[in-house]
């Protein structure tokens, strides 16, 4: 079994999507952010954070349509739509 967790997590697949870490990183309304989970190794947190990134890159660049007969509300006058 190598040393290095990352490399372990990455390869042992037998118990599924089993979550074994969460590291959760917030925005908050002031400008701040707060990052919350075993932050205590900083390499294998910053792989995380790089394997995200580099997940994220990886999406399709496309927005959401939704038509307007799917919307069950009538735009309000303040929205500058006719009535």
């Amino acid at each position: 079994m190598p040393d290095d967790q990352f490399a372990r997590l990455a390869h042992d697949f037998r118990d599924g999507l089993k979550v074994d870490f969460e590291l959760r990183i917030r925005l908050h309304r002031d400008g701040s952010m707060s990052i919350d989970g075993a932050t205590a190794d900083k390499a294998f947190n910053l792989r995380l954070i790089d394997e995200a990134r580099a997940a994220l890159k990886r999406q399709p660049d496309h927005r959401v349509i939704i038509p307007g007969n799917d919307v069950d509300v009538r735009a309000q006058a303040a929205y500058g739509a006719a009535p």
